[in-house]
């Protein structure tokens, strides 16, 4: 499987491990607003270092850019931890390159 990084201008947020599923969003401007479009399923994070997240995505998949929203969610079958299953939480903003 083919894979990208994703590095982040601040901070990746704390909770983010390998095995988590990597999502996107491409975004618009409007006035002064963002404004989010459909989300996309990237694929799985391999690996993590500092602000850079590597992700193991399928051939073909369109790969995000930098004015992307890029979120993540727990595998539910790793962390039987939470209730409800996965949790969609954000990284922080756009990735960089």
């Amino acid at each position: 499987m083919p894979t990208t990084d994703l590095t982040f201008p601040n901070d990746i947020n704390v909770s983010v491990q390998i095995g988590d599923i990597i999502y996107y969003s491409p975004t618009t401007t409007t006035g002064i607003h963002n404004t989010a479009g459909t989300i996309v399923e990237l694929g799985y994070v391999i690996s993590i270092s500092g602000n850079t997240i590597v992700v193991n995505y399928q051939t073909g998949t369109i790969l995000p850019t930098a004015s992307d929203f890029i979120m993540f969610a727990k595998d539910r079958s790793a962390n039987m931890s939470s209730l409800l299953g996965r949790n969609v939480l954000y990284i922080r903003g756009h990735h960089g390159e």
